[in-house]
């Protein structure tokens, strides 16, 4: 695709590829602006069920307007190609930053939070993400967390989330009621950037397994270990413990009702975190793990 021209687009470089296609940058002649294509790969391009899963990803992202959501300009089929033109993003993807120690607590917990503002949107345009995980959020050169890839959302629905079923995603990051195949709603959502904090925190996955029906397992029956958080407030760690709690509650009903109220209690939190670097080589600046188990706690009081 390199050095050809679709449409009014030509394209410059390929930056990534995934099971439905690539995403390449590329030169938007008509407005003299960069923008990211995905393509459909050719593969697929025979396949009715893959072309409707495509457009479907387009509509779902094309939904929603907030800077914590990759915008969507167009859907294009031009001859045998079908591709989405969305927003050029500078910057690096979350899951690079896992095990780099790029953050401290009050970054990941502000980043967090953010990414709970972007579901929030989505879910207010009816639309269930079904994939939160870092390598689905773009971090900006200005700091800035962007959704990405909503290839396995639901369809916009009428600005409620319309309740579904579905086993698809990356299992270290689905829900109980994902994995076992029941009716999912936001909440999911909410479990799976649950499961993006723990990880950004510790360095480690809080299900983790060489084996997806083990993850699964892990899920549905085991409760992660707890986080201990470096911090001098013994409240800042308390409430953070709580919040992960929450969003990695058992149950749907226990957990956060809303990405909103989730944004709030990290936002808040983020506010009072002070930040703390051990002198050890190779520490991590935010957490350790302790060896027992843990389990949800509810918040008491909004903070």
């Amino acid at each position: 695709m390199t050095g050809t021209t679709i449409c009014t687009y030509r394209v410059l470089e390929k930056l990534g590829e995934g099971g439905m296609g690539a995403v390449y940058r590329a030169e938007d002649l008509r407005l003299g602006r960069y923008v990211a294509l995905k393509f459909l790969s050719a593969p697929m391009r025979t396949d009715e069920w893959a072309r409707r899963r495509f457009r479907r990803e387009a509509q779902a992202a094309a939904a929603v307007n907030h800077p914590n959501v990759c915008r969507v300009y167009d859907f294009v089929e031009a001859g045998s190609e079908l591709f989405i033109v969305m927003a050029l993003l500078e910057g690096r993807d979350l899951g690079s930053c896992v095990t780099r120690d790029c953050f401290c607590v009050a970054q990941v917990l502000e980043i967090a939070a953010q990414v709970a503002d972007g579901l929030a949107a989505v879910h207010r345009c009816g639309v269930i993400h079904l994939d939160v995980k870092p390598s689905n959020v773009i971090v900006t050169l200005d700091g800035r967390p962007v959704i990405i890839d909503f290839g396995l959302a639901s369809a916009p629905g009428t600005g409620r989330i319309a309740p579904e079923k579905t086993t698809a995603g990356t299992a270290a990051y689905m829900s109980p009621e994902q994995v076992s195949g029941q009716t999912i709603d936001c909440r999911t959502d909410i479990w799976s950037l649950g499961v993006v904090l723990y990880e950004l925190l510790t360095g480690q996955l809080p299900f983790r397994s060489e084996y997806r029906q083990a993850i699964t397992y892990s899920i549905l029956n085991e409760e992660p270990e707890s986080p201990a958080i470096f911090s001098e407030s013994p409240d800042v760690c308390s409430r953070a413990k709580m919040i992960l709690g929450k969003a990695l509650a058992k149950a749907p009903r226990e957990r956060y009702s809303s990405a909103e109220e989730f944004a709030s209690d990290l936002r808040n939190l983020s506010h009072s975190a002070w930040t703390y670097r051990p002198n050890t080589p190779g520490a991590r600046n935010c957490v350790a793990l302790q060896a027992s188990p843990w389990r949800p706690l509810q918040l008491s009081s909004p903070m």
